[in-house]
Protein backbone atom coordinates (compact mmCIF):
# COMPACT_ATOMS: atom_id res chain seq x y z
CA UNK A 1 0.00 0.00 0.00
CA UNK A 2 2.83 2.23 0.85
CA UNK A 3 4.64 2.12 -2.26
CA UNK A 4 1.15 2.55 -4.59
CA UNK A 5 0.87 5.84 -2.09
CA UNK A 6 4.16 6.93 -2.83
CA UNK A 7 3.70 6.11 -7.12
CA UNK A 8 -0.38 7.88 -7.05
CA UNK A 9 1.78 10.45 -4.79
CA UNK A 10 4.26 11.60 -7.52
CA UNK A 11 1.92 10.59 -10.55
CA UNK A 12 -0.40 13.44 -9.06
CA UNK A 13 2.85 15.87 -8.98
CA UNK A 14 3.67 14.40 -12.46
CA UNK A 15 -0.01 15.71 -13.76
CA UNK A 16 0.32 18.88 -11.80
CA UNK A 17 3.47 19.92 -13.74
CA UNK A 18 1.78 19.48 -16.52
CA UNK A 19 -1.11 21.33 -16.47
CA UNK A 20 -0.15 24.93 -15.68
CA UNK A 21 -2.07 27.84 -16.38
CA UNK A 22 -1.18 31.78 -15.93
CA UNK A 23 -4.24 33.60 -15.10
CA UNK A 24 -4.44 36.95 -14.49
CA UNK A 25 -5.74 37.91 -10.71
CA UNK A 26 -5.40 41.67 -10.91
CA UNK A 27 -4.89 44.63 -12.21
CA UNK A 28 -3.41 47.39 -10.17
CA UNK A 29 -2.96 50.77 -10.69
CA UNK A 30 -1.29 53.33 -8.32
CA UNK A 31 -3.61 55.24 -6.39
CA UNK A 32 -2.30 58.89 -7.13
CA UNK A 33 -2.47 57.34 -11.05
CA UNK A 34 -2.75 61.15 -13.47
CA UNK A 35 -2.03 61.25 -16.89
CA UNK A 36 1.50 60.63 -18.72
CA UNK A 37 3.14 58.85 -15.02
CA UNK A 38 4.72 55.99 -17.31
CA UNK A 39 3.45 53.52 -14.85
CA UNK A 40 4.10 50.41 -15.08
CA UNK A 41 7.80 51.07 -17.24
CA UNK A 42 9.40 49.51 -14.90
CA UNK A 43 8.45 45.80 -12.40
CA UNK A 44 9.90 43.61 -9.90
CA UNK A 45 8.19 40.97 -7.99
CA UNK A 46 10.13 39.44 -5.23
CA UNK A 47 7.41 36.97 -2.45
CA UNK A 48 4.73 38.80 -1.23
CA UNK A 49 5.88 42.26 -2.56
CA UNK A 50 5.66 43.70 -6.21
CA UNK A 51 7.38 47.01 -6.60
CA UNK A 52 6.41 49.36 -10.08
CA UNK A 53 7.95 52.59 -11.44
CA UNK A 54 6.47 55.61 -13.07
CA UNK A 55 9.42 58.03 -13.98
CA UNK A 56 7.34 60.41 -15.49
CA UNK A 57 5.10 60.91 -12.14
CA UNK A 58 5.27 64.74 -10.69
CA UNK A 59 4.10 64.88 -7.01
CA UNK A 60 5.31 63.63 -3.96
CA UNK A 61 3.48 61.53 -1.33
CA UNK A 62 1.05 63.89 0.10
CA UNK A 63 0.20 64.69 -4.39
CA UNK A 64 2.17 68.40 -4.09
CA UNK A 65 5.19 69.86 -4.63
CA UNK A 66 4.88 69.45 -8.31
CA UNK A 67 8.36 68.35 -10.03
CA UNK A 68 7.50 67.60 -13.88
CA UNK A 69 8.99 63.60 -14.80
CA UNK A 70 10.63 63.75 -10.96
CA UNK A 71 9.60 60.24 -10.84
CA UNK A 72 8.04 57.91 -8.26
CA UNK A 73 7.39 53.48 -7.31
CA UNK A 74 4.71 51.97 -5.94
CA UNK A 75 4.99 49.15 -3.44
CA UNK A 76 2.24 46.24 -3.39
CA UNK A 77 1.84 43.77 -1.11
CA UNK A 78 -0.24 40.70 -1.55
CA UNK A 79 -2.50 39.61 1.74
CA UNK A 80 -4.00 36.77 2.90
CA UNK A 81 -6.47 36.60 0.57
CA UNK A 82 -4.45 36.71 -2.64
CA UNK A 83 -5.40 40.60 -3.49
CA UNK A 84 -2.43 43.17 -4.67
CA UNK A 85 -2.80 46.46 -2.48
CA UNK A 86 -1.04 49.10 -2.86
CA UNK A 87 1.33 50.00 0.41
CA UNK A 88 3.17 52.80 -0.09
CA UNK A 89 4.59 55.55 -2.91
CA UNK A 90 8.10 55.93 -2.94
CA UNK A 91 9.79 58.77 -3.69
CA UNK A 92 13.28 60.20 -3.73
CA UNK A 93 14.55 62.29 -0.62
CA UNK A 94 15.82 64.73 -3.16
CA UNK A 95 13.70 64.35 -5.88
CA UNK A 96 14.34 66.98 -8.59
CA UNK A 97 12.32 68.05 -11.62
CA UNK A 98 13.88 65.58 -14.87
CA UNK A 99 15.20 62.77 -12.74
CA UNK A 100 13.13 60.02 -13.59
CA UNK A 101 12.82 57.86 -10.66
CA UNK A 102 11.56 54.63 -11.34
CA UNK A 103 12.88 53.93 -14.79
CA UNK A 104 14.38 50.93 -12.98
CA UNK A 105 13.49 49.08 -10.40
CA UNK A 106 14.39 45.54 -8.24
CA UNK A 107 13.16 44.21 -5.29
CA UNK A 108 14.45 41.06 -3.19
CA UNK A 109 13.40 40.39 0.45
CA UNK A 110 13.70 43.11 2.35
CA UNK A 111 14.77 45.40 0.33
CA UNK A 112 14.16 47.10 -3.08
CA UNK A 113 16.16 49.45 -5.38
CA UNK A 114 14.93 52.33 -7.58
CA UNK A 115 16.91 54.04 -10.34
CA UNK A 116 17.11 57.60 -11.32
CA UNK A 117 18.79 57.77 -14.80
CA UNK A 118 18.75 61.55 -14.69
CA UNK A 119 19.50 62.90 -11.84
CA UNK A 120 22.32 64.68 -11.38
CA UNK A 121 23.74 65.31 -7.92
CA UNK A 122 25.91 62.99 -5.50
CA UNK A 123 24.82 61.08 -2.73
CA UNK A 124 25.28 64.49 -0.94
CA UNK A 125 23.53 66.71 -2.99
CA UNK A 126 26.58 68.35 -4.38
CA UNK A 127 28.97 67.86 -7.25
CA UNK A 128 25.90 68.41 -10.45
CA UNK A 129 26.77 66.16 -13.12
CA UNK A 130 24.20 66.97 -15.84
CA UNK A 131 22.31 62.94 -16.30
CA UNK A 132 24.89 61.06 -14.31
CA UNK A 133 22.55 58.74 -12.33
CA UNK A 134 21.84 57.74 -9.31
CA UNK A 135 20.22 54.71 -7.53
CA UNK A 136 18.07 54.83 -3.78
CA UNK A 137 17.83 51.49 -1.80
CA UNK A 138 14.85 51.54 0.25
CA UNK A 139 14.53 48.63 3.27
CA UNK A 140 11.46 46.88 4.89
CA UNK A 141 11.08 47.67 8.58
CA UNK A 142 9.54 46.03 11.09
CA UNK A 143 6.71 47.54 10.74
CA UNK A 144 6.39 47.05 6.93
CA UNK A 145 7.09 50.68 5.68
CA UNK A 146 9.76 51.13 3.43
CA UNK A 147 12.94 53.47 3.91
CA UNK A 148 14.94 55.25 1.48
CA UNK A 149 18.74 54.12 3.51
CA UNK A 150 20.86 55.03 1.39
CA UNK A 151 21.21 57.27 -2.13
CA UNK A 152 24.03 55.50 -3.91
CA UNK A 153 26.66 56.80 -7.00
CA UNK A 154 29.48 55.86 -9.04
CA UNK A 155 32.33 56.96 -7.51
CA UNK A 156 34.13 57.93 -10.80
CA UNK A 157 30.84 59.39 -11.77
CA UNK A 158 30.79 61.90 -14.63
CA UNK A 159 27.78 63.84 -16.88
CA UNK A 160 25.62 61.41 -19.37
CA UNK A 161 26.88 57.91 -17.57
CA UNK A 162 23.37 57.18 -17.21
CA UNK A 163 24.27 55.14 -14.31
CA UNK A 164 20.88 53.25 -12.82
CA UNK A 165 19.67 52.47 -16.61
CA UNK A 166 19.40 48.69 -15.69
CA UNK A 167 19.66 47.26 -12.11
CA UNK A 168 18.97 44.07 -9.86
CA UNK A 169 19.68 43.60 -6.33
CA UNK A 170 19.91 39.83 -4.87
CA UNK A 171 20.74 39.33 -1.03
CA UNK A 172 23.59 41.76 0.40
CA UNK A 173 24.29 42.62 -3.54
CA UNK A 174 23.47 44.84 -5.82
CA UNK A 175 24.75 45.45 -9.45
CA UNK A 176 24.36 48.83 -11.64
CA UNK A 177 24.70 49.28 -15.19
CA UNK A 178 25.69 52.84 -16.75
CA UNK A 179 25.31 52.20 -20.67
CA UNK A 180 27.30 55.71 -21.49
CA UNK A 181 30.21 55.43 -19.02
CA UNK A 182 33.62 55.70 -20.89
CA UNK A 183 36.41 54.86 -18.75
CA UNK A 184 38.11 51.15 -17.97
CA UNK A 185 38.30 50.19 -14.21
CA UNK A 186 41.67 52.36 -13.86
CA UNK A 187 39.73 55.19 -15.12
CA UNK A 188 41.85 55.58 -18.34
CA UNK A 189 41.50 54.17 -21.77
CA UNK A 190 38.24 56.43 -22.74
CA UNK A 191 35.84 54.37 -25.39
CA UNK A 192 32.60 56.44 -25.63
CA UNK A 193 29.98 54.84 -24.23
CA UNK A 194 31.17 51.64 -24.00
CA UNK A 195 29.12 50.93 -20.57
CA UNK A 196 30.07 50.23 -17.38
CA UNK A 197 28.47 48.60 -14.28
CA UNK A 198 29.44 48.99 -10.43
CA UNK A 199 28.89 46.31 -7.61
CA UNK A 200 27.61 47.21 -4.29
CA UNK A 201 27.58 45.08 -1.37
CA UNK A 202 25.97 45.67 1.91
CA UNK A 203 28.26 45.64 5.17
CA UNK A 204 27.19 44.85 8.37
CA UNK A 205 26.66 48.06 9.71
CA UNK A 206 24.17 47.81 6.92
CA UNK A 207 25.87 50.65 4.66
CA UNK A 208 25.95 50.07 1.20
CA UNK A 209 29.78 50.25 -0.37
CA UNK A 210 30.77 50.01 -4.15
CA UNK A 211 33.86 46.91 -4.23
CA UNK A 212 33.76 46.39 -7.90
CA UNK A 213 33.45 48.43 -11.65
CA UNK A 214 32.57 46.18 -13.75
CA UNK A 215 33.96 46.37 -18.03
CA UNK A 216 34.21 43.75 -20.36
CA UNK A 217 37.35 42.46 -21.58
CA UNK A 218 36.87 43.66 -25.08
CA UNK A 219 35.34 46.95 -24.62
CA UNK A 220 34.88 49.45 -27.37
CA UNK A 221 32.97 52.43 -28.57
CA UNK A 222 29.39 52.66 -28.26
CA UNK A 223 28.53 48.84 -26.75
CA UNK A 224 26.64 50.18 -24.14
CA UNK A 225 27.37 47.31 -21.82
CA UNK A 226 24.76 47.46 -19.22
CA UNK A 227 21.52 48.24 -21.17
CA UNK A 228 20.08 45.30 -19.32
CA UNK A 229 21.32 43.09 -16.65
CA UNK A 230 19.99 40.41 -13.93
CA UNK A 231 21.57 39.02 -10.74
CA UNK A 232 20.95 35.75 -9.09
CA UNK A 233 23.29 34.95 -6.13
CA UNK A 234 25.95 33.41 -8.56
CA UNK A 235 25.67 35.20 -11.73
CA UNK A 236 25.40 38.48 -13.30
CA UNK A 237 24.22 38.69 -17.00
CA UNK A 238 24.86 41.69 -18.82
CA UNK A 239 23.13 42.62 -22.44
CA UNK A 240 25.10 44.47 -24.94
CA UNK A 241 23.17 44.96 -27.59
CA UNK A 242 25.50 47.28 -29.97
CA UNK A 243 28.50 45.32 -29.40
CA UNK A 244 29.97 44.07 -32.82
CA UNK A 245 32.32 41.17 -32.30
CA UNK A 246 31.90 37.45 -31.80
CA UNK A 247 32.69 35.52 -28.99
CA UNK A 248 36.52 35.64 -30.53
CA UNK A 249 36.52 39.38 -30.69
CA UNK A 250 36.18 39.18 -34.75
CA UNK A 251 33.58 38.75 -37.43
CA UNK A 252 32.81 42.47 -36.97
CA UNK A 253 29.04 42.69 -37.64
CA UNK A 254 27.38 46.44 -36.69
CA UNK A 255 24.75 45.78 -33.69
CA UNK A 256 24.87 42.36 -33.69
CA UNK A 257 25.13 42.31 -29.99
CA UNK A 258 26.52 40.38 -27.31
CA UNK A 259 26.01 39.23 -23.95
CA UNK A 260 28.60 38.62 -20.71
CA UNK A 261 28.02 36.55 -17.98
CA UNK A 262 29.88 37.63 -14.90
CA UNK A 263 30.54 34.78 -11.87
CA UNK A 264 31.48 35.33 -8.22
CA UNK A 265 34.30 34.05 -7.07
CA UNK A 266 34.99 32.70 -2.96
CA UNK A 267 36.23 35.84 -2.24
CA UNK A 268 32.89 37.53 -3.37
CA UNK A 269 34.75 39.48 -6.72
CA UNK A 270 33.02 39.29 -9.73
CA UNK A 271 34.92 37.87 -12.68
CA UNK A 272 33.81 37.96 -16.72
CA UNK A 273 33.18 34.20 -16.78
CA UNK A 274 31.93 34.11 -20.76
CA UNK A 275 30.94 36.28 -23.77
CA UNK A 276 27.90 34.65 -25.45
CA UNK A 277 26.48 35.83 -29.21
CA UNK A 278 23.93 33.89 -31.28
CA UNK A 279 24.89 31.25 -33.11
CA UNK A 280 23.34 32.62 -36.76
CA UNK A 281 24.13 36.49 -35.17
CA UNK A 282 23.38 39.04 -38.14
CA UNK A 283 23.56 42.50 -38.29
CA UNK A 284 20.87 44.81 -36.57
CA UNK A 285 19.74 41.78 -34.72
CA UNK A 286 20.14 43.46 -30.93
CA UNK A 287 20.92 40.56 -29.70
CA UNK A 288 21.28 41.60 -25.82
CA UNK A 289 17.90 43.71 -26.11
CA UNK A 290 17.14 41.83 -22.71
CA UNK A 291 18.69 39.57 -20.75
CA UNK A 292 17.89 37.41 -17.62
CA UNK A 293 19.53 33.94 -15.87
CA UNK A 294 18.30 31.74 -13.37
CA UNK A 295 20.35 29.03 -12.36
CA UNK A 296 22.09 26.78 -14.73
CA UNK A 297 20.03 28.87 -17.41
CA UNK A 298 20.07 32.65 -19.24
CA UNK A 299 17.75 33.66 -22.03
CA UNK A 300 18.60 36.74 -23.76
CA UNK A 301 16.45 38.43 -26.57
CA UNK A 302 16.70 39.83 -30.00
CA UNK A 303 14.55 41.82 -30.68
CA UNK A 304 15.18 43.40 -34.20
CA UNK A 305 16.30 39.65 -35.45
CA UNK A 306 14.79 38.39 -38.77
CA UNK A 307 14.43 34.95 -39.30
CA UNK A 308 13.18 31.70 -37.91
CA UNK A 309 14.56 28.98 -35.75
CA UNK A 310 15.89 27.45 -39.10
CA UNK A 311 17.44 30.78 -40.76
CA UNK A 312 14.69 30.91 -43.23
CA UNK A 313 11.46 32.76 -43.57
CA UNK A 314 12.70 36.49 -42.89
CA UNK A 315 10.70 38.77 -41.35
CA UNK A 316 11.84 42.20 -40.14
CA UNK A 317 12.34 42.81 -36.89
CA UNK A 318 9.71 40.17 -35.80
CA UNK A 319 12.14 39.11 -32.89
CA UNK A 320 13.31 35.52 -31.22
CA UNK A 321 15.24 34.98 -28.05
CA UNK A 322 18.20 32.54 -27.11
CA UNK A 323 18.80 30.23 -24.62
CA UNK A 324 22.27 29.10 -22.83
CA UNK A 325 22.63 26.12 -20.51
CA UNK A 326 25.79 26.27 -18.22
CA UNK A 327 27.09 22.58 -18.96
CA UNK A 328 29.29 20.12 -16.86
CA UNK A 329 32.76 22.06 -17.58
CA UNK A 330 30.96 25.28 -16.90
CA UNK A 331 30.29 26.32 -20.47
CA UNK A 332 27.31 28.25 -21.50
CA UNK A 333 26.12 26.87 -24.47
CA UNK A 334 23.21 27.72 -26.42
CA UNK A 335 20.75 24.77 -26.36
CA UNK A 336 17.29 26.56 -28.29
CA UNK A 337 16.59 29.40 -30.11
CA UNK A 338 12.70 30.37 -29.80
CA UNK A 339 10.47 32.10 -31.78
CA UNK A 340 7.10 33.69 -31.88
CA UNK A 341 4.20 30.81 -32.55
CA UNK A 342 2.53 33.47 -34.68
CA UNK A 343 5.51 35.54 -35.31
CA UNK A 344 5.03 38.47 -37.38
CA UNK A 345 6.91 41.49 -38.64
CA UNK A 346 7.91 44.43 -36.60
CA UNK A 347 6.57 42.73 -33.30
CA UNK A 348 10.14 42.61 -31.67
CA UNK A 349 9.26 39.35 -29.52
CA UNK A 350 12.14 39.32 -26.99
CA UNK A 351 12.00 43.12 -26.30
CA UNK A 352 11.80 41.77 -22.53
CA UNK A 353 12.65 38.24 -21.13
CA UNK A 354 12.20 37.21 -17.03
CA UNK A 355 13.34 33.30 -16.15
CA UNK A 356 12.71 31.46 -12.75
CA UNK A 357 13.60 28.28 -12.84
CA UNK A 358 11.87 26.19 -15.93
CA UNK A 359 9.64 29.02 -16.77
CA UNK A 360 10.48 31.62 -19.05
CA UNK A 361 8.52 34.84 -20.04
CA UNK A 362 8.73 36.42 -23.09
CA UNK A 363 7.69 40.19 -24.23
CA UNK A 364 6.84 41.41 -27.58
CA UNK A 365 5.09 45.24 -27.05
CA UNK A 366 4.81 45.43 -30.71
CA UNK A 367 5.93 48.70 -33.20
CA UNK A 368 6.05 51.66 -31.74
CA UNK A 369 5.67 52.99 -35.12
CA UNK A 370 1.67 52.99 -34.78
CA UNK A 371 -0.59 52.15 -31.98
CA UNK A 372 -0.29 48.12 -30.69
CA UNK A 373 -1.45 45.94 -28.15
CA UNK A 374 1.40 43.55 -27.17
CA UNK A 375 1.66 40.16 -25.71
CA UNK A 376 3.76 38.42 -23.15
CA UNK A 377 4.54 34.40 -24.01
CA UNK A 378 4.91 32.09 -21.38
CA UNK A 379 7.65 29.56 -22.34
CA UNK A 380 8.19 26.05 -20.48
CA UNK A 381 11.17 23.37 -20.30
CA UNK A 382 9.72 19.87 -20.42
CA UNK A 383 11.43 16.53 -19.03
CA UNK A 384 13.02 15.94 -21.61
CA UNK A 385 14.65 19.30 -21.83
CA UNK A 386 13.13 21.27 -24.48
CA UNK A 387 11.96 24.68 -24.49
CA UNK A 388 8.67 24.98 -26.23
CA UNK A 389 6.02 27.48 -26.31
CA UNK A 390 3.22 26.86 -23.25
CA UNK A 391 0.47 30.05 -23.52
CA UNK A 392 -0.03 33.76 -24.48
CA UNK A 393 -1.08 36.03 -21.86
CA UNK A 394 -2.51 39.21 -22.25
CA UNK A 395 -4.84 41.06 -20.27
CA UNK A 396 -8.27 41.39 -21.41
CA UNK A 397 -8.65 45.29 -21.48
CA UNK A 398 -5.91 45.98 -23.47
CA UNK A 399 -6.05 48.24 -25.88
CA UNK A 400 -4.46 49.84 -29.12
CA UNK A 401 -1.27 51.76 -27.38
CA UNK A 402 -1.03 49.89 -24.60
CA UNK A 403 2.23 48.22 -25.12
CA UNK A 404 1.52 45.52 -22.85
CA UNK A 405 4.75 43.52 -21.84
CA UNK A 406 7.18 46.32 -22.06
CA UNK A 407 8.45 45.45 -18.83
CA UNK A 408 8.29 41.74 -17.15
CA UNK A 409 9.25 39.89 -13.69
CA UNK A 410 8.62 36.17 -12.26
CA UNK A 411 9.13 35.21 -8.99
CA UNK A 412 7.98 31.29 -9.06
CA UNK A 413 4.60 30.72 -9.05
CA UNK A 414 3.65 34.79 -9.79
CA UNK A 415 4.25 37.15 -12.85
CA UNK A 416 3.85 40.72 -12.92
CA UNK A 417 3.56 42.67 -16.38
CA UNK A 418 3.95 46.76 -16.68
CA UNK A 419 1.63 48.06 -19.99
CA UNK A 420 2.93 51.49 -20.29
CA UNK A 421 -0.32 53.35 -22.20
CA UNK A 422 0.55 55.64 -25.21
CA UNK A 423 -0.08 57.56 -27.55
CA UNK A 424 0.54 59.40 -30.80
CA UNK A 425 0.69 62.64 -31.32
CA UNK A 426 2.91 65.63 -33.78
CA UNK A 427 3.68 62.52 -35.40
CA UNK A 428 6.02 60.72 -32.67
CA UNK A 429 4.95 58.46 -29.60
CA UNK A 430 3.80 59.67 -26.10
CA UNK A 431 4.14 57.62 -22.84
CA UNK A 432 0.94 58.52 -20.89
CA UNK A 433 -1.28 56.66 -18.05
CA UNK A 434 0.34 53.27 -17.82
CA UNK A 435 -0.68 50.25 -15.77
CA UNK A 436 0.25 46.79 -14.46
CA UNK A 437 -1.14 43.21 -14.22
CA UNK A 438 -0.09 40.46 -12.00
CA UNK A 439 -0.54 36.73 -13.03
CA UNK A 440 -0.38 33.60 -11.04
CA UNK A 441 0.12 30.22 -12.33
CA UNK A 442 -2.95 27.34 -10.96
CA UNK A 443 -0.01 25.05 -10.37
CA UNK A 444 3.62 25.05 -9.10
CA UNK A 445 4.29 21.69 -7.56
CA UNK A 446 2.27 19.32 -4.85
CA UNK A 447 1.99 22.08 -1.63
CA UNK A 448 1.45 21.82 1.81
CA UNK A 449 0.53 24.41 4.27
CA UNK A 450 1.63 27.16 1.64
CA UNK A 451 5.25 26.57 1.55
CA UNK A 452 5.70 26.01 -2.06
CA UNK A 453 6.07 29.72 -3.20
CA UNK A 454 8.25 30.06 -0.51
CA UNK A 455 11.06 28.34 -1.39
CA UNK A 456 12.81 28.16 -5.29
CA UNK A 457 14.59 24.83 -6.05
CA UNK A 458 16.92 25.05 -9.30
CA UNK A 459 18.01 23.92 -11.64
CA UNK A 460 15.28 21.17 -11.89
CA UNK A 461 15.49 18.90 -14.12
CA UNK A 462 19.40 18.88 -12.63
CA UNK A 463 22.25 17.04 -14.14
CA UNK A 464 23.99 16.61 -9.99
CA UNK A 465 23.69 19.87 -8.30
CA UNK A 466 20.29 21.53 -6.78
CA UNK A 467 20.31 24.75 -5.36
CA UNK A 468 17.41 25.04 -2.14
CA UNK A 469 16.52 29.17 -2.42
CA UNK A 470 14.93 29.34 1.44
CA UNK A 471 14.48 33.24 1.14
CA UNK A 472 14.78 35.29 4.66
CA UNK A 473 11.88 33.68 6.72
CA UNK A 474 12.88 29.70 6.82
CA UNK A 475 16.42 29.25 7.81
CA UNK A 476 16.23 26.04 9.90
CA UNK A 477 15.20 23.10 7.77
CA UNK A 478 15.60 19.63 7.22
CA UNK A 479 15.68 17.91 3.95
CA UNK A 480 14.30 14.63 2.88
CA UNK A 481 14.95 12.92 -0.98
CA UNK A 482 12.55 10.02 -1.38
CA UNK A 483 12.26 8.08 -4.45
CA UNK A 484 8.94 7.25 -6.24
CA UNK A 485 7.91 4.33 -3.55
CA UNK A 486 8.70 6.24 -1.18
CA UNK A 487 12.38 4.92 0.29
CA UNK A 488 14.19 7.39 1.97
CA UNK A 489 17.09 8.22 -0.33
CA UNK A 490 19.07 11.23 1.46
CA UNK A 491 18.27 13.12 4.75
CA UNK A 492 19.91 16.13 6.18
CA UNK A 493 19.48 18.99 8.79
CA UNK A 494 20.41 22.28 7.83
CA UNK A 495 20.42 25.64 10.01
CA UNK A 496 21.12 29.14 9.28
CA UNK A 497 21.20 28.66 6.11
CA UNK A 498 19.56 30.39 2.92
CA UNK A 499 21.01 28.72 -0.11
CA UNK A 500 21.79 24.84 0.12
CA UNK A 501 23.65 23.10 -2.02
CA UNK A 502 22.08 19.11 -2.95
CA UNK A 503 24.31 16.82 -5.06
CA UNK A 504 22.58 13.77 -5.89
CA UNK A 505 25.34 13.42 -8.85
CA UNK A 506 25.25 9.66 -8.19
CA UNK A 507 21.27 9.77 -8.70
CA UNK A 508 18.80 8.79 -11.89
CA UNK A 509 15.11 9.39 -12.75
CA UNK A 510 12.29 11.38 -10.55
CA UNK A 511 12.75 11.61 -6.92
CA UNK A 512 10.06 14.11 -4.20
CA UNK A 513 12.24 16.69 -2.26
CA UNK A 514 10.58 17.11 1.05
CA UNK A 515 11.41 20.82 3.13
CA UNK A 516 10.01 20.28 6.58
CA UNK A 517 10.93 23.58 8.97
CA UNK A 518 10.68 23.95 12.55
CA UNK A 519 7.21 25.23 12.17
CA UNK A 520 6.34 21.64 11.53
CA UNK A 521 5.18 22.82 8.31
CA UNK A 522 5.96 20.44 4.82
CA UNK A 523 7.02 21.78 0.87
CA UNK A 524 7.28 18.83 -1.99
CA UNK A 525 9.05 19.00 -4.79
CA UNK A 526 9.10 16.74 -8.14
CA UNK A 527 12.77 16.43 -8.79
CA UNK A 528 14.10 15.03 -12.10
CA UNK A 529 18.15 13.81 -11.55
CA UNK A 530 19.06 13.62 -15.61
Amino acid sequence: MKKLFFLALFLFVFLQLHAQEWTEIQKILSSDITQSDAFGCSVSISGDYAIVGAYAQDFDTAGNNTKYWAGAAYIFKRNKQGNWNQTQKLIASDRAKDDFFGNAVSIHGDYAIVGAVYEDEDESGINVKNNAGSAYIFEKDENEQWEEVQKIVASDRDAEDNFACALSIHGDFVVIGAKNESEDVAGNNTQLRAGSAYIFKRGQNGVWIETQKLVTSDRKLYDEFGNSLCMTDQFIIFGTRDEEEDENGSFTLSHAGSAYIFEKAANDYWFEAQKIVASDRSVDDFFGYSAAISGNYAVVGAAHEDHSIYGTHYLEKAGSVYIFEKDGDEDWTQVQKIVAPDRTADVRFGSSVAIDGNTILVGEFRDTSKPTKGLVYIIKRSLTGEWSHLETIVSSDIEDGDLFGEAISIDKKYAIVGAISSNFAHGHLERTTGQAYVFETTTVGLEENGLSDKFTIYPNPTKGQIIIDLGREYKDVKVNLRNVVGQLVLAKTYEKNQFINLDIDGLSGFYLLEISTNKNQTAIYKICKE
